[in-house]
């Protein structure tokens, strides 16, 4: 391309923005005066590209986006009653909803088929679900509160979704991700759901820095690849993570402490990491417990609970695999004794120290084939007694055999 032709090309492609720009506008909705009273009224009439600037006011639900626009809400703007079932049908790309409330008895958004989604700053109320997505790509719902009494989010067959910085509130599930991809579902709060967030045969999903509250499971997933769930915060939460035929899962937290049920893996390889321990394994569960640590010993982390499931029924014997990192300070750590205890007892057992592997370095390493309660520990180091205090034991020891000598001469 000679330079002529480039100069060309790129006059071509400013008059081309000029023109969209030229051609995008506001409108006005507002109960009276404005440009219109209906929210329907102005997007019939909309260009792509435009921004419907709504007025505080209830306007009626049902509303068709058919055409990329930004509808930007003032406060107390507020789209659907209780007796629509759907407040807005979004069915164009690159819609923007920014700042409305949307009610409806059957669900606040649905999206179909879109892409680019974003829902910024808004508030969704439903007797049934607050937000549904199906077969969508790169949608993003932000800063935004869904109350529902059943599903709070919704994604089927999506990919892309961001869910980030939001708050939902459900009866039986907060956020569901079905057949959906690399979801991302980052700093939510989850209150009072029976599910906090559902996934099914979805894959890549990332869940971060979650907070799961009056919850019964906070995750369960079902037939699901290559997820991830990292930073959860708990308050009465019955289950943490509850996995059926998952697999190349990891889950990482600061520690067990949390629900008493940390974490069931049904015919599957989640890899769990918190503190200085992994497990994986498959038909077990984690439990937490608090221990108190016999005296002498110093624990490393926490200690555990390993159950295996029966109901599973696998065909494959049930075994865990344990592996812990070293301690970087082994100060006051009798030697020999850092390793894997089974505490079901009453005096710890050692049962793994660690051994140098074939690449060199040394790790630490169990297989538990039978339920029971381990602990990462090491025996305290006999504190040795101070030179100083030797040396004054001797002169006061020199000193008691002088006097008694010099009595026995008088």
């Amino acid at each position: 391309m000679n330079g002529k032709t480039t100069t060309a090309a790129a006059i071509l492609l400013l008059a081309f923005f000029v023109f969209v720009c030229a051609q995008a506008q506001t409108i006005s909705v507002t109960p009276s005066g404005g440009d219109y009273p209906v929210l329907q009224q102005a997007l019939d009439t909309a260009s792509p590209g435009d921004v419907i600037m709504i007025a505080a006011g209830t306007y009626p639900g049902g509303v068709m986006v058919n055409v990329p626009v930004t509808l930007s809400g003032e406060d107390g703007a507020m789209v659907g009653t209780n007796a629509d079932t759907v407040a807005l049908y979004v069915n164009a790309d690159d819609v923007v909803i920014r700042n409305l409330a949307c009610t409806a008895s059957g669900a606040g958004i649905i999206a179909n088929e879109t892409d680019g989604l974003q829902a910024d700053r808004c508030r969704v109320i439903s007797d049934d679900t607050g937000i549904l997505l199906t077969g969508c790509s790169n949608c993003a719902i932000t800063s935004t509160e869904v109350t529902a009494k059943r599903t709070g989010i919704e994604t089927t067959f999506c990919n892309a979704t961001t869910i980030s910085k939001s708050r939902v509130s459900a009866g039986s599930v907060g956020i569901a991700m079905k057949d959906s991809s690399d979801a991302a579902v980052e700093e939510v709060r989850i209150l009072g759901a029976e599910i906090g967030i559902l996934m099914e045969n979805s894959g890549g999903c990332r869940l971060d820095a979650v907070t799961f509250a009056g919850i019964g499971d906070a995750v369960l997933g079902i037939g699901i690849t290559d997820c991830t769930i990292t930073g959860s915060v708990f308050t009465d939460v019955t289950q943490y993570v509850q996995f059926y035929a998952a697999s190349g899962c990891s889950i990482e937290a600061p520690s067990l402490q949390g629900p008493a049920f940390f974490a069931a893996d049904i015919f599957s390889d989640t890899g769990y990491r918190w503190g200085p321990y992994s497990v994986t394994g498959r038909d077990f569960a984690l439990l937490y417990d608090s221990y108190e640590t016999p005296e002498g010993y110093l624990l490393f982390g926490d200690a555990m609970n390993i159950t295996f499931i029966a109901a599973a029924e696998s065909p494959e014997p049930p075994s865990v695999t344990i592996t812990a990192d070293l301690p970087a300070n082994t100060t006051g750590i009798a030697e020999n004794t850092y390793g894997l205890y089974r505490t079901d007892g009453t005096a710890p057992v050692l049962v793994a120290v660690p051994e140098v592997s074939d690449s060199g370095p040394e790790i630490l390493r169990m297989n538990v084939t039978e339920p029971g309660h381990i602990a990462l520990m090491a025996r305290a180091e006999a504190e040795e007694t101070p030179y100083y205090y030797i040396f004054l034991w001797v002169v006061v020891a020199l000193g008691v055999l002088l006097l008694l000598v010099l009595w026995r001469r008088r």
